[in-house]
């Protein structure tokens, strides 16, 4: 194991995330300096309308510069993971859901970032109005669920959380998602 000895905070982009520089002593007593990015966890919301159809929201994204088809998701700091989903799932697409369970968490890249995302599917779905934030500008798409994974193998869905989202409620869906693997 690696023992932290010391943490600076080099740069902090507000509730976003900061860069933190980190002093670690390896397990052969060798001090390394590493660069972490620490930002709060975001939730990851699959919202079933229906038994076939999910609810997909379309944005730009600028890391990638192209659209990205993706399932609603969001970071909100002082939030539970289950209050960031709600609130996301109805920012993003006005749909509010009677059920909002929770399936799996993850961590979008360890070996650099603290970052954990946490999926939830949201079902009983009631349509509302959706209240993105000013610089967001969100298409929500209706997909039929058996076509999300010919759309990650053609590349319309690229987004890693989106895919990992899909892969745990693929195994949570065929009972292989263990209790203990769960939130």
């Amino acid at each position: 194991m690696y023992k932290i000895l010391q943490k600076k905070e080099t740069v902090n982009f507000g509730n976003r995330f900061k860069i933190t520089k980190v002093l670690v002593e390896t397990p052969t007593k060798r001090k390394v300096e590493f660069y972490l990015r620490e930002a709060s966890p975001f939730s990851i919301i699959i919202p079933f309308l229906n038994k076939e159809k999910v609810i997909m929201v379309r944005q730009h994204r600028i890391g990638a510069n192209k659209m990205s088809l993706e399932f609603p998701s969001g970071i909100v700091g002082g939030k539970s993971p289950k209050e960031v989903a709600i609130q996301e799932l109805k920012e993003e697409t006005g749909y509010r859901a009677k059920k909002m369970i929770p399936i799996a968490s993850f961590y979008i890249s360890p070996g650099w970032s603290t970052q954990e995302g946490n999926v939830f599917v949201a079902e009983e779905l009631v349509a509302g109005e959706q209240t993105p934030e000013p610089d967001e500008f969100i298409e929500v798409k209706e997909i039929k669920f058996k076509d999300i994974e010919d759309l990650i193998k053609k590349k319309v869905i690229f987004d890693a959380p989106t895919i990992t989202a899909f892969y745990y409620y693929s195994q949570y869906a065929s009972g292989k998602l263990r209790r203990k693997d769960r939130l």
